[in-house]
């Protein structure tokens, strides 16, 4: 039996839905399948959930003005709504933890750090495409490292290559 695996997916998939890259495309088809068919569940927080959900909303809207691939839409959406696939989170931060990571890492990024966090002693992967704030994020890398040595933040174009 394949050993379960924990992903935390920052908002790389809607770039990927509305977006020209086909590169990115073709990497966040292969991921999203491969959590799909293997014993991978994605974690998300109530805010990071609530993100997604905003923004399969905005895609929705915009189809018509802008190029979207429907077919990865549909995918994602029913992935989302697969309970053996998703498991929602609570990550509840000390107020100095949180203070400290408000100072590295953007906003934006707290809810993606957060999931990953709320699961203490298990191996999660964060799998980003964001090198700066995250992937290459020194002070966040030894944070995790302290706190929870079983998260990683690794960059799609590398996990796509360790997943196969």
């Amino acid at each position: 039996m394949t050993e379960r695996r924990y992903v935390v997916l920052d908002l790389f998939v809607f770039h990927a839905i509305a977006g020209d890259d086909v590169d990115l495309l073709s990497k966040t088809v292969t991921v999203l399948r491969l959590i799909k068919d293997k014993c991978h569940t994605i974690l998300l927080t109530r805010e990071l959930k609530n993100e997604y959900s905003e923004r399969v909303r905005e895609i929705e809207k915009s189809k018509r003005k802008i190029y979207v691939d429907i077919r990865l839409l549909k995918f994602v959406k029913n992935l989302l709504a697969d309970r053996d696939k998703v498991e929602e989170v609570e990550y509840l931060p000390g107020e100095q933890e949180l203070e400290f990571l408000r100072k590295v890492v953007p906003e934006k990024d707290l809810p993606i750090v957060g999931a990953a966090l709320s699961k203490p002693a298990t191996s999660v992967v964060i799998i980003t495409t964001d090198k700066r704030h995250l992937v290459d994020n020194e002070a966040l890398k030894a944070y995790l490292k302290r706190v929870n040595p079983g998260v990683e933040v690794i960059h799609l174009d590398e996990y796509v290559k360790l997943d196969p």
